[in-house]
């Protein structure tokens, strides 16, 4: 049992094989599909999969890779490489990187609105005089 980089890999060139022109983000939205709309009891009635995403489903559990655990991996081939080396190291579980990885993505999506807000407040709470109104600054 290899680690989860060596298994992404692994995964990676046996779609290549077939699909050598399929980008890491095609696989990953292509897997992310066999995960979340076909693989187990997901099947949703009237999804259909192309001939690429069967040849995949194929590949995959032929080779013994549950499609939502595979997805996961790639997830974590996303993740910022601080993460990658504790998973790596064993210091952090998948689970707890792709958690992580998350909280990251949410902190990215702040909209231009909310960042000027945030500035604006590090001004007000740091930057003013003691007395002037401003939450969090009181007088002396």
């Amino acid at each position: 049992m290899g680690n989860v980089f060596t298994k992404i890999k692994e995964v990676k060139d046996l779609v290549k094989e077939v699909y050598p022109k399929l980008s890491m983000e095609e696989l990953t939205q292509e897997i992310q599909f066999l995960s979340n709309y076909w693989h187990g009891n997901k099947r949703k009635r009237g999804t259909k999969l192309t001939q690429q995403q069967l040849v995949i489903y194929e590949l995959l559990i032929k080779n013994n890779y549950n499609p939502a655990t595979a997805y996961r991996w790639f997830l974590l081939a996303t993740a910022p490489k601080e993460l990658q080396e504790k998973v790596n190291y064993g210091e952090l579980s998948i689970r707890d990187a792709l958690k992580e990885r998350k909280k990251e993505l949410s902190c990215i999506s702040v909209t231009e609105q909310e960042f000027m807000q945030a500035i604006i407040r590090c001004f007000e709470l740091y930057l003013s005089e003691p007395g002037e109104n401003y939450p969090g600054r009181t007088m002396k």
